[in-house]
């Protein structure tokens, strides 16, 4: 078995690696055109974060049935099956994408940051036409697309990330009745000639691997947000005075949990939405002070089973009563509810 580890030279730590989640609903953006302006809707989307580690395990060639092919590391072979057969699925020009991806990932490597500007000169298309072909390509389970972000530039955003099959699949049985009839015999004959292979349609249990890895994942905030909650954060009298007046329990854990969710999220986030959390632990359950009605939505709606999965990880026995067990109860309030209910005065 190849124990090499390919991915000893991909800084992963620079980049924080996210995908786009649909959510409903469409933002208007406002677009210039030979027409004058127009108003383009595109659909409301949330980034999240996923770990690098989920991604470097994703094995795309696991899913389907592979087609007979050579296993080569110093060249590509452009079988006929995938010129045959997907070129009728996926067109010839996102075939062609996929062969410039593949020379990107060259060796035995499942995984590609292309110049997609680049690939986009040498095929004669614009950009968002490759973008297209690459969506196609998606679509049809031959690679899976990380956004990136360069945590060490201000976190701007750099070309994608892309796993990638090194081998060609088999059409699923639903994918063989759309061809054109010459070409349903032309596949059939294609079968006949390798005993043991069969069609299954396990290759779309792709898109649902790759989708459940953005469930209960961190959420990157938009500029607006950001904005938003640094406005808020400015004033900070309520966060100061609990701290000065918290009891032992909520100082350690609050201090612990803290040390721990660092670990996770990163760094943009965690200073966005984590940073002033007070975690209070209070007659069996786990007061959660926010120092706004907006951090408080947020983290309540999104952050509750990344809480739920690395706090109860923390041993607090030692210095605090309590514990963070996975079915602890979870209330969020308003530190300035903390303030009224556990203290008498204000400093």
């Amino acid at each position: 078995m190849d124990k090499k580890d390919y991915y000893k030279d991909y800084n992963h730590e620079k980049y924080a690696h996210f995908r786009l989640v649909k959510v409903g609903g469409f933002d208007a953006q406002d677009v210039e055109s030979e027409k004058g302006k127009r108003k383009r809707f595109n659909p409301r989307t949330e980034k999240r974060i996923i770990p690098f580690e989920e991604i470097k395990s994703l094995k795309l060639d696991e899913y389907g049935t592979l087609c007979p092919q050579l296993d080569t590391e110093d060249y590509i072979v452009i079988g006929n099956y995938l010129l045959d057969f997907w070129g009728a699925v996926l067109g010839s020009d996102a075939v062609l994408l996929y062969q410039h991806l593949k020379r990107y990932a060259f060796g035995k490597k499942d995984f590609c940051f292309p110049d997609l500007e680049m690939i986009g000169l040498k095929m004669g298309k614009s950009p968002n036409t490759v973008k297209k072909y690459l969506s196609i390509l998606e679509d049809n389970h031959f690679i899976a697309k990380f956004n990136r972000y360069d945590v060490t530039d201000n976190n701007r955003e750099v070309s994608p990330f892309f796993k990638i099959r090194r081998y060609v699949p088999l059409l699923t049985q639903d994918m063989v009745n759309e061809l054109p009839p010459k070409l349903q015999e032309l596949h059939e004959k294609f079968m006949d000639e390798y005993s043991g292979l069969s069609l299954t349609n396990e290759l779309t249990e792709q898109t649902a691997v790759v989708n459940e890895m953005t469930i209960g994942k961190e959420i990157i905030a938009n500029k607006h947000q950001r904005k938003k909650i640094q406005a808020i954060l400015n004033e900070e009298d309520n966060y100061q005075y609990i701290i000065k007046n918290l009891d032992d329990d909520s100082r350690y854990s609050t201090e612990f949990f803290h040390d721990e969710l660092i670990k996770h999220i990163s760094k943009p986030s965690y200073e966005t939405w984590i940073e002033k959390l007070l975690f209070i632990p209070r007659n069996g359950k786990w007061i959660i002070a926010c120092p706004n009605t907006f951090i408080l939505e947020w983290v309540q709606g999104n952050y509750q089973d990344v809480f739920r999965e690395h706090l109860s990880t923390v041993e607090l026995s030692k210095v605090v009563s309590s514990k963070f067990e996975k079915d602890s109860e979870m209330e969020f309030v308003l530190m300035e509810e903390v303030i009224e209910k556990m203290f008498t005065s204000r400093a």
